[in-house]
């Protein structure tokens, strides 16, 4: 398979019972701020090339690997971050078990897009997995604050 870059786990801010999206944003501009529910599924690279889906944990772990059909997603390679729904007490519902929630998109048609702006990996994310077309695969939504 394709050689892919490695992605760190980002760190992602998590509200506790004490706090509100409020103390957590007040100091920023609102109109800049967005959230997304957290799915609890294990952090995962997803590496789609030639015809196969490797879905690598945090750790670098090989968690699944999957074939799709390479002419829904003639470019590539890429590169989507999300959540494997794998190894939590939620995955172990069929509804979600072995979906991948996806909120990023850091690699794509050769190119290192990690440092775009959010809303462009967001929408090149999106283009990936409709193109895929594959109900394992799903978009995570984003809310805006302001």
């Amino acid at each position: 398979m394709t050689a892919f870059p490695e992605y760190p786990c980002q760190d992602y801010k998590e509200l506790d019972s004490r706090q509100s999206i409020y103390d957590l944003i007040k100091d920023k501009p609102v109109a800049d701020q967005f959230f997304q529910i957290k799915q609890d599924g294990i952090w995962c690279q997803l590496n789609i090339a030639d015809g196969q889906i490797q879905y690598i944990s945090k750790t670098r772990q090989l968690k699944n690997e999957t074939e799709y059909q390479r002419e829904l997603v003639n470019t590539g390679p890429h590169v989507l971050i999300g959540e494997y729904m794998f190894g939590s007490q939620r995955s172990q519902d069929p509804a979600v078990s072995g979906k991948f929630f996806c909120f990023d998109c850091t690699f794509t048609d050769g190119t290192d897009v990690s440092t775009a702006p959010y809303a462009s990996r967001y929408r090149l994310a999106q283009s990936v997995i409709d193109r895929l077309a594959d109900p394992r695969f799903e978009m995570v939504r984003c809310y805006k604050l302001g």
